[in-house]
Protein backbone atom coordinates (compact mmCIF):
# COMPACT_ATOMS: atom_id res chain seq x y z
CA UNK A 1 0.00 0.00 0.00
CA UNK A 2 3.21 2.02 0.40
CA UNK A 3 4.28 1.32 -2.85
CA UNK A 4 0.43 2.86 -4.02
CA UNK A 5 0.35 6.04 -2.24
CA UNK A 6 4.36 7.02 -3.41
CA UNK A 7 3.55 6.18 -7.38
CA UNK A 8 0.29 8.65 -6.59
CA UNK A 9 2.84 11.48 -5.25
CA UNK A 10 4.88 11.12 -7.80
CA UNK A 11 2.50 11.74 -11.03
CA UNK A 12 2.55 15.16 -12.40
CA UNK A 13 -0.33 16.89 -11.34
CA UNK A 14 -3.13 16.66 -14.38
CA UNK A 15 -5.17 20.14 -15.48
CA UNK A 16 -8.66 20.25 -14.82
CA UNK A 17 -8.90 20.59 -19.34
CA UNK A 18 -6.74 17.72 -19.66
CA UNK A 19 -8.58 15.42 -17.15
CA UNK A 20 -12.38 16.07 -18.84
CA UNK A 21 -10.92 15.94 -22.32
CA UNK A 22 -9.47 12.43 -21.16
CA UNK A 23 -12.85 11.28 -19.31
CA UNK A 24 -14.53 12.44 -22.52
CA UNK A 25 -12.47 9.79 -24.67
CA UNK A 26 -12.61 7.33 -22.56
CA UNK A 27 -16.84 7.90 -22.31
CA UNK A 28 -16.72 8.14 -26.21
CA UNK A 29 -14.64 4.44 -26.94
CA UNK A 30 -17.60 3.26 -24.08
CA UNK A 31 -20.02 4.60 -25.90
CA UNK A 32 -18.78 3.69 -29.95
CA UNK A 33 -18.04 -0.19 -28.07
CA UNK A 34 -21.64 -0.24 -26.72
CA UNK A 35 -22.93 0.68 -30.12
CA UNK A 36 -20.68 -1.61 -32.16
CA UNK A 37 -21.74 -4.84 -30.09
CA UNK A 38 -25.42 -3.70 -30.21
CA UNK A 39 -25.02 -3.43 -33.81
CA UNK A 40 -23.30 -6.99 -34.12
CA UNK A 41 -26.65 -8.60 -32.34
CA UNK A 42 -29.25 -6.72 -34.51
CA UNK A 43 -27.01 -8.58 -37.40
CA UNK A 44 -26.95 -11.76 -35.91
CA UNK A 45 -30.14 -11.98 -35.27
CA UNK A 46 -31.36 -10.75 -38.69
CA UNK A 47 -29.24 -13.23 -40.16
CA UNK A 48 -30.65 -15.59 -37.87
CA UNK A 49 -34.34 -14.73 -38.82
CA UNK A 50 -33.42 -14.94 -42.52
CA UNK A 51 -31.88 -18.61 -42.56
CA UNK A 52 -34.81 -19.26 -40.67
CA UNK A 53 -36.91 -17.97 -43.35
CA UNK A 54 -34.92 -19.61 -45.84
CA UNK A 55 -35.92 -22.59 -44.37
CA UNK A 56 -39.46 -22.57 -44.03
CA UNK A 57 -41.57 -25.25 -45.99
CA UNK A 58 -43.22 -24.53 -49.27
CA UNK A 59 -46.98 -24.07 -48.86
CA UNK A 60 -49.13 -25.98 -51.55
CA UNK A 61 -52.56 -25.96 -50.11
CA UNK A 62 -54.96 -23.43 -49.43
CA UNK A 63 -55.86 -24.94 -45.93
CA UNK A 64 -52.15 -24.87 -45.29
CA UNK A 65 -52.18 -20.86 -45.99
CA UNK A 66 -55.21 -20.48 -43.72
CA UNK A 67 -53.57 -18.72 -41.17
CA UNK A 68 -50.55 -17.24 -43.09
CA UNK A 69 -52.09 -14.91 -45.84
CA UNK A 70 -54.84 -12.56 -45.74
CA UNK A 71 -57.09 -10.67 -48.17
CA UNK A 72 -57.21 -13.63 -50.69
CA UNK A 73 -59.37 -16.17 -51.71
CA UNK A 74 -59.90 -18.82 -54.60
CA UNK A 75 -62.74 -17.96 -57.33
CA UNK A 76 -64.61 -20.51 -58.82
CA UNK A 77 -62.53 -21.34 -62.35
CA UNK A 78 -59.34 -22.10 -59.07
CA UNK A 79 -57.77 -18.49 -59.60
CA UNK A 80 -56.63 -16.66 -56.47
CA UNK A 81 -57.91 -13.12 -56.06
CA UNK A 82 -58.25 -10.27 -53.32
CA UNK A 83 -61.29 -10.10 -50.98
CA UNK A 84 -61.93 -6.98 -53.46
CA UNK A 85 -62.59 -8.48 -56.76
CA UNK A 86 -66.25 -8.85 -57.30
CA UNK A 87 -67.22 -11.50 -58.84
CA UNK A 88 -70.50 -11.23 -61.36
CA UNK A 89 -73.07 -13.94 -62.55
CA UNK A 90 -73.64 -13.90 -65.98
CA UNK A 91 -77.06 -11.94 -66.00
CA UNK A 92 -75.35 -9.13 -64.15
CA UNK A 93 -72.64 -9.22 -66.54
CA UNK A 94 -74.59 -8.89 -69.20
CA UNK A 95 -76.55 -5.90 -68.21
CA UNK A 96 -73.24 -4.09 -67.17
CA UNK A 97 -71.83 -5.07 -70.72
CA UNK A 98 -75.30 -3.49 -72.60
CA UNK A 99 -75.08 -0.39 -69.99
CA UNK A 100 -70.69 0.03 -71.23
CA UNK A 101 -72.00 0.06 -75.23
CA UNK A 102 -71.71 3.08 -76.81
CA UNK A 103 -74.48 4.97 -77.54
CA UNK A 104 -74.94 7.76 -80.24
CA UNK A 105 -75.72 11.45 -78.66
CA UNK A 106 -78.11 13.28 -81.08
CA UNK A 107 -77.92 16.87 -81.55
CA UNK A 108 -81.12 18.36 -80.06
CA UNK A 109 -83.86 20.24 -82.38
CA UNK A 110 -82.97 24.06 -83.05
CA UNK A 111 -85.71 25.26 -81.23
CA UNK A 112 -84.20 22.98 -77.96
CA UNK A 113 -80.82 24.35 -78.62
CA UNK A 114 -81.71 28.21 -78.66
CA UNK A 115 -83.64 27.60 -75.32
CA UNK A 116 -87.39 27.12 -76.46
CA UNK A 117 -87.43 23.56 -74.68
CA UNK A 118 -87.57 22.54 -71.11
CA UNK A 119 -87.21 25.91 -69.56
CA UNK A 120 -84.26 26.79 -71.79
CA UNK A 121 -81.24 27.65 -68.86
CA UNK A 122 -78.70 25.81 -70.80
CA UNK A 123 -77.57 22.84 -72.82
CA UNK A 124 -78.72 19.12 -72.79
CA UNK A 125 -76.37 18.37 -69.79
CA UNK A 126 -77.13 21.33 -68.22
CA UNK A 127 -81.03 21.81 -67.98
CA UNK A 128 -81.05 23.49 -64.41
CA UNK A 129 -78.60 26.28 -66.00
CA UNK A 130 -76.21 26.59 -62.67
CA UNK A 131 -73.04 25.75 -64.38
CA UNK A 132 -71.80 28.16 -66.23
CA UNK A 133 -71.52 28.01 -70.08
CA UNK A 134 -69.89 30.38 -72.75
CA UNK A 135 -72.87 31.32 -75.05
CA UNK A 136 -72.75 33.77 -78.18
CA UNK A 137 -74.43 37.07 -77.09
CA UNK A 138 -72.81 39.47 -79.58
CA UNK A 139 -76.55 40.42 -81.08
CA UNK A 140 -77.65 41.50 -77.75
CA UNK A 141 -74.57 43.10 -76.69
CA UNK A 142 -74.64 45.20 -79.88
CA UNK A 143 -78.43 45.90 -79.59
CA UNK A 144 -78.04 47.04 -76.14
CA UNK A 145 -75.32 49.40 -76.63
CA UNK A 146 -76.98 50.77 -79.11
CA UNK A 147 -79.82 51.45 -77.37
CA UNK A 148 -77.43 52.74 -74.54
CA UNK A 149 -75.04 54.67 -76.30
CA UNK A 150 -76.53 55.40 -79.50
CA UNK A 151 -77.21 59.17 -78.66
CA UNK A 152 -74.11 59.31 -76.72
CA UNK A 153 -72.17 62.74 -78.15
CA UNK A 154 -68.73 64.29 -76.69
CA UNK A 155 -67.31 67.92 -77.15
CA UNK A 156 -63.97 67.75 -79.35
CA UNK A 157 -62.73 70.74 -78.38
CA UNK A 158 -63.44 69.82 -74.73
CA UNK A 159 -61.21 66.61 -75.76
CA UNK A 160 -58.84 68.38 -77.29
CA UNK A 161 -58.14 70.70 -74.70
CA UNK A 162 -57.52 67.68 -72.03
CA UNK A 163 -55.36 65.82 -74.32
CA UNK A 164 -52.90 68.45 -74.97
CA UNK A 165 -52.40 68.66 -71.13
CA UNK A 166 -52.11 65.37 -70.42
CA UNK A 167 -49.84 65.27 -73.30
CA UNK A 168 -47.84 68.86 -72.17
Amino acid sequence: AAAEGAAEEEAPPVAFEDFKKAREEKSKAEKEARERAEEEARAAARHARMLQNQASEVVDGEEELEGLVRGYKKRADGSTTSYFDREVDASTRAMLDRLKAPKRIDAPPADAAAGGGGGGAGSAWNRTGVTWEDKDVSKWASAELQQRVGGAAASLAADERLARALLG
